[in-house]
């Protein structure tokens, strides 16, 4: 089902961007802050920083005052001393740049050196090499007043003797690094009286914001963008470094800020220009931020392209194999295919690509890009994935999530058979018992011959709750929305469908045991008890934590500011305990049991340790089997209306999917206490209908445990995403996103434990501390994991700036990891905080481990348009019709048959998963203009198209790659690729073993802006709305 038209969102433009963090200067280290924070501007630089300066980056992006004790403790630096930025420089990108980041600042010179007169038979060109560079130190004379003008001086010809002739030396720039470097030579030296003596050169310099640099090529000049500057006032013997910064260089103007230690300000580019110029004369006098002593000494310029790429647009042109031939590749990607090196010739580019940084030489296989420190995963040979986790001091690790969902992720949720069906009847003005007794007519049928009722085209009005009582019914609409329930009801808090056995569950008296381990850490699988002797492998059981009054003493529960009765209750142990269902997966031996799931919280003997006991239920129990699908759930009154579409109860291993709800009061899905092992995948949430207050607007609320909520999207609600009060988990909500938010996504109040929010897009998203908030929510929840979130404003109501808010409570952690937003808080475990990791889904990797499955980052891409996998949400965020010929989405489906993204065609002919590339991972080039995706293009067999395929298993028959546009203003514009060729090499055995597949030509598929879902900023291609 189509997402219906959205409001348009501001543009990211629009609304200003924090400050940056500051630096503490521990001493003298003015020269370190102001390097630190022109690098981290640099994002393509900043992820692929190492420990301990990672770590600096990480406190920056999580929005506090950053110290770099560990960084000089490394380092051996005397933070007592004064130092040059310029040459600390160098030393920062020998000690603590990966590879990949110090090729941001790596270009090459070009040494020749050529005789003046050559003599018959000589070459006038003796001697031509190409030097690299990390940075430029261009000389300041009394004519280099702008920066191209101390470049030509960097350049110009100088006569030399060479081997007794005369010659002439000259450097000409062959390759530009994507970030340029240049340093003004501001210390000069001079030796009088057998004393060596450094001065300092005011010269100003005046800075361009777009500075053109021809290159060897027939290709018009570069252009760079003014990224940073590095500031010095004082003279040599004394003096100070601050730094500007550019947060935004694709557009004009920039966003500005002023960086001199821990003081941050917002400045205009005039600003900066003015104080970089500076004038000569002493410090002290005032002219600009430093006065008459501050001039520019540490100048960044920025490629376009890779100005696009900090930003969030990054050209690019998709291009396949011509033909059919899928050379082995048709179905599945493992080793026995990779591309070894591939060679493009165009008009326009030059690649000559190696691709050994991404994929593994011996396999072919991918290998993995940017990882968290907390869990990191490693590519197998025969494209399986492997996942280790780091533990904290007392063992505790990120949870298995995998487990949950419809029958524990083990099976597919099946397609069950008709077996009756009902019929929309015009003028009808209540359906509700009609339809009730065609459910229970199902419901009647023996077990094994139950199956789905299915409802045709039209809308069913129905005034009163409707009820599934019975397991295996299933109850089926048409394909796209064909079919509505449109509740009438009139009552507030009505409920369209409950589903549930109406049972209830209780300890089995006699089989509670003490668990005797001293602590129990998350992640665990195992419980040391007094004695198994009452339990079997199957049984359903309950782990209970004690809660003491020391443990809310701990978290602060027992003294919630401005919290007094009524309105407000401090929190009492004997109301807290948590429990969480489990089944014995295996008596281990007389006091040991392993688990069906892990332990998602520490269980601690000071706070009163915990405890198990056997669960029985009073008749039934769960419901097991029944479905709901291919429905519209609507509601057509305000406030006083029907608040919750679909509510499950009593229920395992079912299902909701591809339901769309309007006009609820509450929830879409609402997953309560009792449900378990459920999936909800591919609903949406429209336009709720109430009051924007409290207990009002929880699109998809899941308070049961091993539930997922997978692929769904919400429009205009609150907590589109939420938990209630002590929810035991695991729980996971997966790719899935909101707009028009009005409040956070997360644990929403009193302690909900053990939850994944995974690829969550959205406006604010909060683990933390609620305090008096409703009656005293407190800690909203503890082991949270925020994984490859993004937090934006252009998804929250407001349109302003949104926040991703991590905190821990006492003895528990939360954790932010490869989250992109607006603005990070919280004292909590983030880790990457702007940069998304891979794997780019957790939940994906562990069940992908746990079943032994290929892992793959992405896969064929013509898939039904209800948002898990949505190709253009997914690879090419909202892109739109910029090109003539089409965007890629739209050519890529046209290829598959014809029609728009989300037709019949493609949806029919195609099976497919999720299609997502992070531009992270990128492979390195000869050409340093130009970066290559690690993703690929494949065919599939007959169906044809270019669909997308990489991860584990490292298929690839064509390449996606990042260009640099020459078009207008270089930032977007129309691309002419044309005439290329690839030399496609199958994997033998060896060096030698591999087999070239001659003159396969490719087809330009299409080509855009690649905006990477971890980016906020806008896509110049895109047309605004």
């Amino acid at each position: 089902m189509k997402q219906p038209s959205s409001p348009p969102s501001p543009s990211p433009s629009a609304a200003p961007l924090p400050l940056p963090s500051g630096l503490v200067n521990s001493g003298n280290t003015c020269y370190l802050n102001s390097l630190l924070q022109s690098i981290y501007n640099i994002p393509y630089v900043r992820r692929h920083a190492q420990l301990p300066l990672s770590g600096v980056f990480d406190e920056l992006s999580a929005g506090r005052a950053a110290r770099t004790v560990p960084l000089t403790n490394l380092l051996g630096i005397d933070v007592r001393e004064q130092r040059d930025a310029g040459e600390f420089f160098k030393e920062l990108l020998r000690e603590q740049l990966a590879p990949d980041a110090v090729e941001a600042f790596t270009g090459s010179v070009l040494e020749e050196i050529t005789l003046d007169r050559a003599e018959a038979g000589e070459e006038a060109t003796v001697r031509s090499k190409e030097v690299p560079f990390t940075d430029l130190t261009v000389p300041l004379t009394s004519s280099a007043t702008t920066i191209p003008r101390a470049l030509a001086e960097y350049f110009k010809p100088q006569p030399m003797s060479y081997r007794k002739k005369s010659a002439t030396r000259s450097e000409s720039l062959a390759s530009l690094p994507p970030v340029l470097a240049v340093t003004l030579g501001r210390f000069e030296a001079s030796f009088a009286n057998n004393r060596l003596s450094l001065t300092k050169l005011h010269t100003p310099v005046r800075l361009p914001t777009r500075l053109e640099l021809p290159v060897p090529s027939s290709a018009p000049p570069e252009t760079l963008r003014l990224a940073a500057v590095i500031v010095h006032k004082g003279e040599f013997e004394y003096g100070h470094y601050y730094a500007y910064v550019n947060r935004k260089p694709l557009e004009e103007g920039g966003d500005w800020a002023r960086c001199d230690d821990t003081r941050v300000a917002k400045v205009t580019l005039e600003e900066v220009l003015k104080d970089s110029e500076g004038k000569r004369g002493r410090w002290g006098k005032s002219q600009g931020y430093g006065g008459r002593g501050a001039q520019a000494y540490i100048v960044f310029q920025m490629e376009l392209h890779a100005a696009s790429a900090s930003a969030g647009s990054i050209a690019f042109a998709a291009l396949r194999l011509a033909g059919a031939d899928t050379l082995g590749c048709d179905l599945a990607c493992d080793s026995s295919c990779s591309i070894k090196r591939v060679k493009l010739d165009a008009t326009t580019l030059s690649l000559d690509v190696d691709l050994s940084s991404a994929v593994n030489s011996d396999t072919g296989n991918t290998k993995p890009s940017h990882q968290s420190r907390l869990v990191t995963a490693e590519c197998n040979d025969d494209g399986t994935i492997s996942l280790e986790y780091s533990q904290d001091a007392l063992g505790n690790v990120i949870p298995d999530f995998s487990m949950v969902g419809y029958r524990g992720g083990a099976e597919e949720i099946p397609t069950v058979a008709t077996v009756a069906t009902i019929d929309a009847v015009e003028g009808e003005e209540d359906a509700t018992a009609r339809i009730q007794a065609a459910i229970d007519t199902v419901a009647a049928l023996p077990l094994e011959e139950r199956g789905a009722l299915l409802f045709g085209a039209g809308t069913f009005r129905v005034l009163t709750t409707l009820y599934i009582r019975a397991s295996g019914v299933v109850l089926r609409g048409q394909a796209d929305g064909g079919t509505t329930l449109l509740s009438t009801s009139t009552t507030n808090a009505d409920i369209l469908l409950v589903v549930g056995s109406g049972d209830s569950s209780g300890e089995v008296a006699g089989t509670r045991v003490a668990i005797t381990d001293d602590y129990v850490a998350t992640g665990s699988f195992t419980l040391s008890v007094e004695s198994t002797a009452s339990y079997e492998v199957g049984d359903l059981i309950e782990i209970e934590r004690a809660v003491s009054e020391a443990w809310i003493t701990s978290i602060g529960m027992d003294a919630i500011p401005d919290c007094e009765e009524p309105d407000c209750y401090q929190w009492e142990a004997d109301s807290y305990e948590l429990m969480w269902g489990r089944e014995v997966a295996e008596v281990v031996d007389e006091t040991t049991l392993r688990l069906n799931a892990p332990i998602v919280h520490p269980i601690q003997s000071e706070f009163g340790g915990g405890s198990v006991h056997k669960v029985e239920w009073a008749s039934e129990g769960r419901l097991s089997e029944v479905g709901v699908e291919d429905l519209r759930y609507a509601s057509e009154f305000d406030e006083d209306h029907a608040w919750d579409a679909v509510r499950f109860e009593e229920v395992e291993d079912s299902w909701v999917r591809r339901i769309e709800c309007w006009g609820f009061a509450d929830s879409c899905v609402d997953l309560q206490d009792d449900s378990k092992t459920t999936t909800v995948m591919d609903c949406s949430s429209y336009d709720q209908a109430s009051i924007i207050t409290g207990g009002r607007r929880y699109s998809f609320n899941s308070d049961g445990v091993l539930n997922l909520v997978k692929g769904c999207y919400a429009r205009n609600g609150r907590h589109d995403y939420v938990q209630g009060s002590k929810t035991g988990g695991p729980n996971v909500f997966y790719d899935s996103s909101a707009e028009v938010a009005h409040a956070d996504i997360g644990p929403h109040h009193r302690y909900a434990t053990g939850t994944l929010w995974d690829n969550l897009k959205g406006g604010q998203m909060r683990a933390w501390d609620r305090g008096n908030m409703g009656s005293g929510h407190g800690w909203s929840g503890a082991v949270q994991v925020f994984w490859n979130a993004l937090v934006t404003g252009e998804r929250a109501a407001s349109g302003e700036l949104q926040d991703l808010v991590i905190d821990s409570p006492a003895g528990a952690s939360n954790y932010g990891i490869g989250c992109v937003s607006d603005e990070v808080g919280g004292g909590g475990i983030h880790d990457s905080s702007g940069l998304h990791v891979f794997p780019k889904s957790l939940y994906a990797a562990q069940l992908a481990e746990r079943t032994g499955s290929q892992y793959f980052e992405v896969r064929a891409g013509g898939v039904p348009a209800a948002h898990e996998g949505e190709f253009a949400d997914m690879l090419v965020e909202d892109l739109s019709e910029a090109a003539d010929d089409g965007t890629l989405a739209d050519q890529v489906q046209q290829a598959d048959g014809g029609g728009k993204l989300g037709d019949d065609v493609g949806v029919e002919k195609v099976e497919a998963e999720q299609v997502w590339v992070p531009p992270d991972h990128l492979l390195k080039s000869g050409a340093a203009a130009s970066r290559l995706f690690g993703l690929s293009l494949i065919q599939i067999g007959a169906v044809g198209g270019a669909l997308l395929a990489a991860g584990c298993g490292g298929c690839a028959l064509s390449v996606v790659t990042a260009v640099r546009d020459r078009g207008a203003g270089g930032g977007g514009g129309r691309m002419s690729l044309q005439d290329f060729e690839i030399g496609w090499f199958k994997k033998g055995r060896g060096s030698s073993g591999t087999e070239r597949e001659a003159n396969k030509d490719l087809e330009l598929v299409g080509f855009g802006d690649l905006r990477g879902s971890e980016f906020a900023a806008e896509n110049p291609m895109q047309k605004k709305n």
